[in-house]
């Protein structure tokens, strides 16, 4: 008879207790009380709040509403730069969305259907505003497969435009273009698309888990059932209250087998290694003589930072010291310091004793690993002195090919391998003792997150230095633009602009050069 080996066990509790005993990350997918699913685009630095994206259009053409001025409601009468980065911004979508149906309802003359009033409102759905939608877009590579795999609909479509809540003027509003996600004002009497948001919240006391049969206490169990067993866990809050849930583990006689496992770093399996996450098949022969199939749904996992502080460094004979072994776990706008440690900035102060290396934009799913930009801003430079086509780079075609690149390290080594300074200028304002400490030119895929969280690492920067990167403004009538690393043929390379543009520009071009690392 065969059976699985193994099995971790984890039961989804799909209610507010579940938001209580876990951290989100962007791309997860949450199930509401009222059935809805959403997933995470944005968590807040404390890891205590985010939001998440309906998993459909809401509808696919409707009217922003009547052309009148929503009394309260953020407005101006100008299109300007100033303007444009003002509603980058504004983040309030479930309370514009509450005075634009406050208004629709007393007022005669408005779209029967109307973006703010095709949303599930009373089930906390709401219109997002400009500056959410921008931070959903430009996060989409995150959560783009989740939503085309666990939905009937397709993703957010590049070719739509959606309506924002945001109101620009009386007769219009701002829309975001699929293509890039760039704001453009529209009529309010035009149709366009409408995607739903929802906030949720991480907050509530310690969970505590109990299993039966097996009366483990952990949040996830391994068994090894020798015959059909039900398993059911009880999660009791720091409040008292209390919630089960049960799964049936069914011990069959069938041939195939499934063996589900997270490892760290690397998983080896009937002699072989694994280091990436996926799903694996062996055909094997059991003890009886005969041929089965085993599938491995593997869960590569990095592992966490590790780092050991002692109370003193040098003692004398006889006496002791106390060492303390720390998990680092950085959150999106932490301080990177120049010994690995991470600093949140409300706790930054020029007599810590620490040196800060960067602010952190992305963390990966240990908390420990991500990527940190620099400072300071190294100056404008040339991506190349004549058209040139580096060899070993990919060439991305399109913007939305060109999103997926982060392998800005890979770049940055590819470029200087290629030429020197004279050729690759923008590459080498990373000098080389820079370049030696890991710091790199970012691919564009990079830069998008960065942009999503520009607001959040301003306030770190702000925090050390008095300063900020420079926002989407004319500056000594010139547009703020960064290169990035990535490369679309000899003569465009990929650059964003402070407004989130990911644009081509000839690579003769002058452009800002802003380092990141990665830790």
């Amino acid at each position: 008879m065969n059976r699985k080996i193994g099995i971790i066990l984890l039961l989804a509790l799909f209610n507010s207790f579940l938001l209580c005993a876990q951290n989100y990350h962007v791309g997860d997918i949450i199930t509401n009380l009222d059935g809805s699913q959403g997933v995470v685009f944005w968590v807040n630095h404390d890891r205590t709040a985010g939001w998440m994206v309906a998993m459909g259009d809401a509808s696919s053409a409707c009217q922003w509403g009547k052309a009148t001025t929503i009394q309260d409601l953020p407005s101006t009468t100008s299109w300007s730069q100033f303007d444009y980065h003002r509603w980058l911004n504004e983040l309030d979508g479930k309370e514009n969305t509450r005075k634009i149906r406050e208004k629709a309802q007393s007022t005669s003359g408005w779209p029967a259907t109307y973006a703010a009033g095709v949303v599930d409102y009373d089930h906390d759905w709401y219109l997002p505003s400009a500056g959410q939608m921008r931070i959903l877009f430009a996060n989409l590579p995150l959560i783009e497969a989740k939503l085309g795999s666990n939905s009937g609909f397709t993703t957010l479509a590049r070719n739509k435009r959606y309506w924002t809540s945001t109101q620009n003027a009386q007769s219009n509003a701002w829309t975001v273009y699929g293509l890039d996600g760039v704001l453009f004002s529209a009529p309010k009497t035009s149709s366009f698309a409408v995607r739903a948001i929802r906030s949720f919240e991480m907050t509530g006391g310690f969970a505590s888990y109990h299993w039966t049969p097996d009366g483990e206490i952990t949040p996830d169990i391994l068994v090894v059932p020798q015959e059909t067993t039900q398993y059911t866990v009880t999660i009791t809050m720091g409040n008292s209250c209390s919630v089960q849930d049960s799964q049936l583990i069914t011990v069959s006689e069938a041939e195939d087998e499934e063996l589900t496992v997270t490892a760290c770093e690397f998983y080896e399996w009937e002699g072989d290694i694994y280091y990436v996450s996926g799903d694996y098949s062996k055909v094997l022969t059991s003890p009886e003589g005969c041929d089965y199939t085993v599938t491995l749904h593997l869960t590569i996992q990095n592992a966490p930072s590790v780092t050991l502080i002692s109370d003193d460094e040098e003692i004398c004979e006889d006496e002791s010291t106390t060492l303390h072994a720390v998990i680092q776990q950085a959150s999106i706008g932490d301080i990177l310091c120049t010994d690995g440690t991470f600093v949140h900035p409300a706790d930054w102060s020029a007599s810590i004793g620490k040196t800060a290396k960067g602010v952190i934009f992305y963390v990966d799913g240990t908390g420990s690993h991500g990527w940190a930009v620099g400072l300071n801003d190294l100056g404008t430079a040339k991506w190349c002195q004549t058209a040139t086509l580096v060899p070993g780079l990919t060439n991305y075609s399109t913007p939305r090919e060109a999103m997926y690149d982060f392998e800005g390290a890979y770049n940055t080594q590819k470029i200087r391998a290629a030429g020197n300074a004279t050729q690759f200028p923008a590459v080498y304002k990373i000098t080389a003792d820079i370049y030696e400490e890991g710091w790199y030119l970012p691919a564009i895929g990079q830069f998008r997150y960065l942009y999503a969280n520009l607001y959040t690492v301003n306030n770190a920067i702000q925090r050390i230095k008095n300063t900020t990167m420079p926002s989407a403004v004319l500056i000594n009538n010139m547009q703020w633009f960064f290169w990035s690393s990535s490369q679309c043929n000899r003569q465009k390379k990929w650059e964003l602009g402070l407004r989130g543009d990911v644009s081509l520009w000839d690579g003769d071009k002058t452009a800002h050069v802003r380092a990141v690392c990665s830790f």
